[in-house]
């Protein structure tokens, strides 16, 4: 057990801790208000990409399996949605899924291109560039 001399470090510590799990738990909490939100709004428009999108998001840091599943189902029933490509793509990269990365990237950046939306273009060819560079 460590020892404290001094019972103001102590107390700064244990009040750091309990501040960071408040934070923490306060934090999932809003988070799982929004995907609860998220799922309602998905229910009333199942149409809008956007809020199955806004859902992947949600997810794709903690449970990036569910992420994964909500993306490729929008490249699939929303092909025209650009931002899923980026999302996408960054995702199999993290999970090492070479090939499906390097196809998401290059069909995001052929539908920028279509769609001549230049920023994205811009951000998916930087993006691929930084994946190509760092597979080699």
């Amino acid at each position: 057990m460590v020892q404290f001399r001094n019972q103001e470090v102590l107390h700064l510590i244990v009040g750091q801790v309990q501040s960071n799990f408040f934070f923490f738990a306060k934090n999932f909490q809003v988070n799982q208000e929004r995907i609860k939100l998220l799922k309602a709004y998905i229910q009333e428009e199942p149409g809008n990409p956007f809020n199955r999108y806004a859902l992947a998001m949600e997810y794709y840091e903690e449970k990036p399996d569910e992420a994964l599943t909500l993306l490729k189902d929008m490249a699939t029933d929303h092909p025209e949605y650009l931002p899923t490509y980026f999302k996408l793509a960054h995702l199999y990269w993290e999970l090492e899924d070479w090939d499906n990365a390097e196809t998401t990237f290059t069909n995001g950046i052929a539908l920028a291109e279509h769609q001549n939306d230049q920023k994205a273009l811009s951000e998916l060819k930087s993006a691929f560039q930084n994946f190509e560079f760092e597979r080699e």
